[in-house]
């Protein structure tokens, strides 16, 4: 079995995308934001409760679970602290951003870490470290990240599985 309802998982991403860089971070393009992120990331659940058959969308799935707890008890957006900001290299993108306020072109939000609920489920894995193009992850986005190599590595074997035994 194949992927199904690729389309949903794409839509959502889509929304993700726009919320995230389209929607403004004030008034009433941030609460769409802080709305938009959460719901899409139930969707995405239920995408994964659909592909249930695939194991990288298992793993996914704990991920999204992990990250829409974090979000949701922190007001919709994912909390990160200056000093991870910091260590990425990317102080400019909160510059004028004061704590409790969202960070422009990202899911985040500016908080100290014991200002936060559920810290350890935030954006605090800075990976990959010491580099130039290191980013700030939480635990819920390795989850996710690695059940996409799962379950792309699932869906290629399958259909090379399946062109081979039709070859012989």
């Amino acid at each position: 079995m194949g992927l199904r309802w690729g389309w949903l998982g794409v839509a959502a991403l889509l929304a993700q995308v726009w919320a995230v860089y389209f929607a403004g971070t004030q008034g009433t393009p941030g609460l769409a934001r802080r709305v938009l992120l959460p719901l899409t990331i139930a969707v995405l659940l239920v995408f994964a409760l659909r592909n249930w058959h695939l194991w990288g969308i298992r793993v996914m799935a704990v991920g999204f679970l992990l990250n829409l707890l974090a979000i949701t008890s922190n007001g919709g957006l994912m909390p990160v602290s200056p000093q991870e900001v910091a260590s990425v290299n990317l102080l400019d993108r909160i510059e004028n951003v004061q704590l409790g306020e969202p960070v422009p072109g990202s899911k985040g939000i500016l908080m100290a870490p014991r200002g936060a609920r559920l810290w350890f489920l935030s954006d605090i894995i800075v990976f990959p470290p010491r580099s130039p193009v290191a980013r700030v992850l939480s635990v819920g986005d390795f989850l996710v990240l690695g059940g996409v190599v799962m379950a792309c590595a699932e869906v290629i074997g399958r259909n090379t599985g399946w062109r081979s035994a039709g070859q012989r």
